[in-house]
């Protein structure tokens, strides 16, 4: 499971996790708590708004290629976020920017 699929489609990849874990699904499981429950303390975990909301949020839209540092490019092939066409594209968009700077 990728954050993306979760944030995508929360009912759908939690049920998932569930028939993997062999656990029945509920509703309730998207929704992570209230903010009646306490204050979220600054600095402990994420306590930006999307959190606060109690429920799973959308994501952002994923870079493109050739958006990806260089220095990212391998490990996002490898975690199946891109492609070798897409790293092969991008990779030679860097050495081109690379080589106007000198």
């Amino acid at each position: 499971m990728r954050y993306e699929e979760l944030t995508a489609d929360p009912a759908g990849e939690l049920q998932r996790i569930c028939d993997f874990l062999e656990l029945d699904f509920e509703p309730q499981m998207l929704e992570y708590g209230d903010t009646t429950q306490g204050a979220f303390t600054k600095g402990l975990g994420d306590w930006k708004d999307k959190v606060r909301s109690g429920s799973v949020q959308p994501g952002r839209e994923l870079p493109k290629a050739d958006e990806v540092p260089e220095l990212l490019l391998d490990i996002s092939r490898k975690w199946g976020y891109l492609d070798d066409e897409d790293t092969a594209g991008a990779a030679g968009a860097g050495e081109r920017e690379g080589a106007a700077a000198t």
